[in-house]
């Protein structure tokens, strides 16, 4: 039967060295794939991030503004505050943040609802139901500036406001830093409703909307039959696209 003979010390190595690199690789790829895990979440961070974008708007009292906006939450806006718009040149306005979901609203949509909530027409000097002041659409970029003029002069064409003119201001915001009001500030129709519904009233805001976009009746005769309701805000005259902020 004879004696075995012992392993020699390059086979030994061998036995060591496999095991080894196997520990190797075992502690180097959970540590691999835990890499790849952060990097996975931080990519979802940024992809949620980028979801979300922000317009500034002026007109008048922020407080009868900030409503509309917070009006279409259910499409997609997130949040609204009421602040100041600290421009590049020093200065100052008065403006409302609107923080929406861009995958569910598009910009043409927020533009709609400050259309919906002021008085274009009305020139700084003569301000917004007694707020002095411009009605303002604050750009943040090329594309929102191309959209925001294209939105005005479709509304000028459509004569919902029966041949005056818009007089809204387009301008940049390029450098702009926003600071908002404190929290008793935000929201304040919520907390004091009996205030603002009185403040809608004695303003003439309230009247001016109801009466700008109202149906008209008219004792107007086609044939034989007489009398028809007439509505200014309309798809064929582009103003209810630009309300809708679906207009091609």
């Amino acid at each position: 039967f004879g004696m075995k003979s012992a392993p020699s010390a390059a086979a030994s190595q061998r036995v060591v060295a496999m095991p080894r690199r196997s520990l190797i690789a075992a502690c180097i790829l959970p540590l691999f794939a835990c890499l790849q895990i952060a990097v996975a979440d931080d990519e979802s961070a940024l992809s949620s991030s980028s979801t979300s974008a922000l317009a500034y708007f002026s007109g008048g009292d922020l407080r009868l503004l900030q409503p509309v906006f917070d009006d279409i939450r259910y499409l997609g806006v997130r949040e609204t505050k009421v602040g100041e718009l600290q421009l590049v040149d020093g200065s100052t306005m008065p403006v409302v943040e609107v923080r929406y979901d861009t995958r569910k609203v598009g910009y043409k949509r927020i533009l709609g609802a400050f259309w919906r909530g002021v008085d274009p027409t009305r020139t700084a000097q003569q301000g917004q139901f007694g707020t002095p002041g411009p009605t303002v659409i604050w750009s943040g970029s090329d594309e929102e500036r191309l959209l925001a003029q294209e939105s005005l002069r479709r509304l000028d064409a459509s004569g919902i406001y029966r041949g005056k003119p818009i007089a809204t201001l387009v301008r940049d915001a390029a450098g702009a830093r926003f600071s908002a009001s404190p929290p008793a500030e935000q929201q304040w129709y919520l907390s004091n409703p009996e205030a603002y519904k009185k403040l809608m009233d004695k303003t003439g805001r309230k009247k001016w909307l109801e009466d700008t976009f109202k149906p008209i009746k008219t004792t107007a005769c086609e044939g034989s039959v007489c009398g028809f309701v007439y509505f200014p805000c309309t798809v064929e005259n582009g103003c209810s696209g630009v309300m809708q902020g679906n207009w091609p």
